[in-house]
Order: C-alpha cells, then structure tokens, then sequence
C-alpha cells in the first residue's frame, strides 16, 4: 500500500474520530510494521498494543517489545495486554499451559484456538474497556503469509463474538521478507 494513500486515510478516519491502533508482537513483520507507524502516522496512533500470550511468549520477546516502546517514546500510548484464555465453565482465566492441561488439546492448523482465545479476545476486551468501538487497526499481515490469516483475521475481529466495529489496516501487505 502507498504509504501517502495510508495517512490520508487515517487522517480521514480521525476526522471521523476513529481510534488508530497498532498491534504489535515482537516480530520481524510487526517490527517492521511500527517502525514505519512511528515515521510516517506517529501524530494519527492513539495506541500501540502488544499482545502476550500468558505462559507460552519468551521473556526476551517481551523485553523487546518494551525496548521498541521506550525506543519510540510511546509512553501510555503503549498496551501491554497479557492475554489469557477464559474458562467460561469455572469462569477463571488459564495460561497457555493450563489452557492445554485442562482441555487436553493442542493448537493445530484446522484448530488454532491460541490465536482466537489469547490474542483476539482479550485485544476486544481491551477494545471494551476503553469503549474504542469505532477503530482502525494496524497489522503486519502480508501476501506471503498464509492466504487466509487476513480473511480469518478481519472475520474474527469484525465478526467475532464481540462484533466490534473494527476497520483493518494492512501496509505491509506487498512487502517481502
């Protein structure tokens, strides 16, 4: 996408008082992805989030998502959401590996429960507590990527369990490793 294109765009959408986020995760496509947010859209992002998924992200993953926050100067534009998954039947929030204890089953490629339940829904949860319901989102999904990520993505954001009112964003969907 032409990055011009991009920032008229989001200038349009906080015309229309739309919240611009950023997610970020610590890899190189979101790396990428914020460095590129902070050169060209800084004065348009309201928030930078960055998703853990609670007993299965390094400490170093962290440390480095930390250090791109301080290096950029977000301040309190920066989220850390520590996303757990929910237990609806005892109505506790597990870990990772309690997730998969408890369940007995692992993430597979027809069945990517991780992505749904430690990612995306407490990232709408964070949506709903700060009533951030007309949004654009950054993120760092390129053609290279699996085919469907983007489709599932947007589906699952925009008509997810939540139905949050989600416009999704993707620059760097043309770029190459």
């Amino acid at each position: 996408m032409d990055i011009e294109y991009i920032k008229q765009y989001l200038r349009n959408c906080k015309k229309r008082r739309m919240f611009i986020i950023v997610s970020v995760s610590g890899g190189k496509d979101s790396t990428v992805l914020l460095d590129l947010a902070m050169k060209h859209f800084r004065d348009l992002i309201d928030y930078v989030i960055y998703i853990e998924i609670v007993g299965n992200t390094h400490s170093v993953n962290k440390e480095f998502v930390h250090f791109l926050a301080d290096y950029y100067g977000l301040g309190e534009r920066f989220v850390h959401i520590e996303g757990r998954s929910l237990c609806y039947g005892h109505r506790t929030y597990h870990d990772f590996w309690e997730r998969i204890l408890t369940h007995s089953e692992l993430p597979t490629p027809l069945r990517r429960f991780c992505m749904m339940e430690f990612k995306v829904m407490p990232r709408n949860r964070f949506i709903r507590q700060y009533s951030l319901y007309r949004h654009v989102e950054l993120i760092a999904v390129k053609k290279s990527d699996r085919p469907n990520r983007k489709v599932w993505y947007n589906q699952a954001i925009k008509k997810g369990r939540n139905n949050l009112n989600a416009t999704i964003v993707t620059p760097l969907l043309e770029w190459n490793d």
